[in-house]
């Protein structure tokens, strides 16, 4: 008796029935387990630059059901689902621009069955920020020198 791979996440039964030639049957049940939750991703990180010019794609394939869970606070990542079924499913990342010069980064989990997997969104920080100060809003300090703080908008 031979079987394909069980890719499902439930057991399969059949039954064969044997007849002999002079008429004899014998029923026979075979069962095959099931497998074990499995998941692919097509990339564990993804890489987005300070002012994102497009969504990059996730593509997650399973033999159940998942779900992503973003990390609290994270509200500058957006998916285009968060959860889906078995087979093959395409999940769009986007990033907001970021606003300081400061690069960020989140990890979120993706969780199937009783496993999970882990995906890491990285942003570069704006490079080419400008700082303008006229020289009369610059502080003046006294011979004594001193402290002054002064706020740069």
């Amino acid at each position: 008796i031979t079987t394909n791979q069980n890719t499902s996440m439930s057991d399969r039964n059949a039954s064969i029935i044997l007849t002999s030639d002079g008429g004899l049957k014998q029923k026979i049940s075979v069962r095959q387990t099931s497998s074990d939750p499995g998941m692919t991703v097509t990339k564990k990180l993804y890489e987005f630059d300070a002012i994102p010019s497009a969504s990059q794609l996730l593509t997650i394939t399973s033999n159940t059901n998942w779900s992503i869970t973003l990390p609290s606070g994270i509200d500058w990542i957006h998916l285009s689902q968060a959860s889906g079924n078995s087979g093959s499913s395409a999940v769009e990342i986007t990033c907001d621009e970021i606003q300081t010069d400061a690069d960020r980064s989140a990890t979120f989990t993706i969780q199937y069955g009783s496993n999970s997997t882990e995906i890491e969104v990285r942003q570069e920080g704006k490079t080419n920020i400008t700082l303008s100060v006229t020289p009369y809003e610059l502080p003046t300090f006294t011979p004594d020198g001193g402290k002054r703080i002064h706020l740069v908008h």
